[in-house]
């Protein structure tokens, strides 16, 4: 039984949305450069981000995703996953965003959801490239992205602002032909 499922945010999920926001906000904040706002941290504040990411799927700009741990007959949201920046054209790409509650580290939760977010990115949006950007003091994410199939492609000096201070980033991507050579060969194993 997959224990992992990724799926859009619907209005149901605001609360809990919010109460996984707010219990995991300096967990989530340390790596992240969008800082939310007072009215982030509201559940209409989660509601507004509920609508303008179903905007952005509809427009094909952003696709946002509610991390889900199957229990039985119960969901429990445990993280986010995001297509950010997706671009089309002769690009076909978009930068992929990700947390997860930080009770749920460790447990390999965030690879499940990473392997499901890569076959909607490649097999349903028909992404060529999905690039990831992680500060380099994040390991567990530098781990996660490697174990996935990610590989590492460059390094950027001091070039994300977070809590005003300028960070490096390691860059990392996938194509979808080692998408596909991955799942190839995992479907060998099998």
């Amino acid at each position: 039984m997959q224990r992992i499922l990724i799926r859009p945010y619907t209005l149901e999920d605001a609360e809990e949305l919010l109460s996984l926001q707010l219990a995991n906000k300096e967990h989530i904040l340390r790596w992240s450069p969008v800082m939310g706002t007072n009215e982030f941290y509201t559940l209409e504040g989660q509601q507004k981000r509920i609508n303008e990411s179903k905007t952005d799927h509809n427009e094909d700009k952003r696709y946002v995703f509610g991390i889900f741990l199957t229990e039985e007959d119960s969901e429990t949201l445990i993280g986010d996953i995001q297509f950010n920046f997706v671009v089309r054209g002769p690009r076909q790409t978009s930068m992929i965003g990700y947390y997860i509650g930080q009770q749920y580290n460790g447990k390999g939760y965030m690879t499940e959801a990473l392997k499901l977010a890569l076959r909607f990115g490649f097999e349903n949006l028909k992404l060529h490239r999905i690039t990831a950007g992680v500060n380099p003091e994040n390991s567990a994410s530098l781990r996660v992205l490697e174990k996935v199939g990610f590989r590492r492609e460059g390094y950027e000096r001091k070039s994300l602002l977070v809590h005003n201070e300028w960070t490096d980033v390691v860059l990392f991507a996938m194509l979808a032909e080692d998408y596909y050579n991955n799942k190839h060969d995992q479907d060998q194993r099998n």
